[in-house]
């Protein structure tokens, strides 16, 4: 949300979906043995993915973001501008953040 926020048009948010999904970034994802289960079409190896349950942590990630967009007023992501963006005093993002002219 904060690269929407800073004006960016699209993000990749695949890796807090795997992640969601069980991913421990084995880094096997090309290799088909995944040792969850997720990017392998080996039965044995899928087997170790419980999909029951990776479906209601994904679901639980999509309501975290829905419940964040809610909290800003803003309807969709398109909307977050860097008014939406709250960066403490002190914090050291200051020196990365600078409101757009």
């Amino acid at each position: 949300m904060i690269a929407f926020c800073l004006g960016a048009d699209v993000i990749c948010s695949a890796r807090g979906y795997m992640l969601a999904a069980g991913c421990i970034q084995a880094m096997q994802c090309g290799s088909n043995t995944c040792p969850i289960g997720i990017t392998t079409h080996d039965p044995d190896l899928q087997r170790g993915l419980d999909i029951d349950l990776k479906a209601v942590r994904v679901k639980n990630l999509e309501h975290d973001i829905e419940e964040l967009l809610c909290s800003t007023g803003c309807s969709s992501l398109r909307a977050l501008s860097f008014d939406h963006l709250y960066v403490p005093k002190d914090s050291t993002l200051h020196a990365y953040v600078t409101k757009p002219n």
